[in-house]
């Protein structure tokens, strides 16, 4: 079943199904305080909460797809996930000041600690059993 997931994802990445408009960073402001601008500025910000939502979705997507092509051993693969999740985690903080969003860059260590460890360049978890 991960060989058809790592072909699912892939075919997804391929289709760019996940591209989305870069988010643009809130600015404070007002456009005169006409109704017709007050209900632009609350479309604009429920257009915002849905492109969240998106960037959430997508980002939730690649980690899946990192998990994937790590117990696949696909080294190169993951290498260029994960680069890629870094640069979309920055634009989503940047974008949308999101809560998450040092949840997101623990992600993006965990990875990378698990690839070092794999590769046997990270820290050597101890054992409390003894032989």
């Amino acid at each position: 079943y991960l060989y058809q997931a790592l072909i699912f994802y892939s075919a997804i990445r391929t289709r760019k199904y996940f591209d989305l408009p870069t988010p643009v960073a809130k600015t404070e402001g007002s456009n005169g305080g006409s109704d017709a601008a007050a209900a632009a500025v609350a479309g604009q910000e429920d257009d915002a909460v849905k492109s969240a939502d998106l960037w959430i979705k997508r980002l939730r997507y690649f980690a899946r797809f990192i998990v994937v092509a790590l117990l696949l051993k696909e080294t190169r693969l993951v290498g260029d996930l994960t680069a890629e999740l870094k640069a979309l985690v920055k634009v989503y903080k940047q974008g949308f000041s999101p809560q998450d969003g040092d949840d997101w860059d623990v992600v993006i260590k965990e990875v990378g600690a698990f690839v070092a460890r794999r590769h046997g360049t990270g820290p050597t978890p101890t054992s409390t059993c003894s032989t």
